[in-house]
């Protein structure tokens, strides 16, 4: 794991699970901003000093925007990765999620070290992603370069 802290906003509004999550991760050395809607989301973003590496977004949420529609927007604007928890792990859910971002979904039944191996593909897709927008070179990324 990186000695640098990667900072993860997660968006669930079941507050136990929001809660239990965010402790496991910090245990792993993530700093962990949890809310609880899509809107809280945007505001958590807009106001904090420092930029996400990854929303940890639940697919279901009660009220306001559904998860989806809450990561299009995240996407889109603030373009950051988002990786989408659910309860739901059938096929429609799945392509659901893929439609909007294809940083992946996790099921919130998951063990742990698959939510934090989901998290650093994640955040490392993103990092590629952003150098292949920059004039990436595959062979310094192998020899480490970047």
């Amino acid at each position: 794991m990186s000695l640098i802290l990667k900072s993860i906003l997660l968006v669930d509004d079941d507050r136990v699970t929001a809660k239990l999550k965010a402790k496991n991760l910090e245990k792993d050395g993530f700093n962990v901003v949890a809310v609880d809607s899509g809107f809280s989301a945007f505001n958590a973003i807009e106001e904090l000093k420092f930029k996400f590496d990854l929303v940890l977004m639940d697919i279901d949420l009660n009220s306001g925007l559904s998860g989806i529609e809450a990561a299009e927007v995240i996407l889109s604007k603030y373009k950051i990765p988002v990786l989408f928890l659910t309860s739901n792990s059938d096929s429609a859910t799945a392509k659901k999620a893929r439609s909007v971002s294809f940083y992946g979904y996790i099921p919130k039944d998951a063990r742990h070290y698959v939510l934090v191996e989901a998290i650093e593909m994640a955040i490392e897709l993103n990092k590629i992603l952003l150098m292949l927008g920059s004039g990436f070179n595959i062979s310094k990324y192998k020899k480490g370069l970047y």
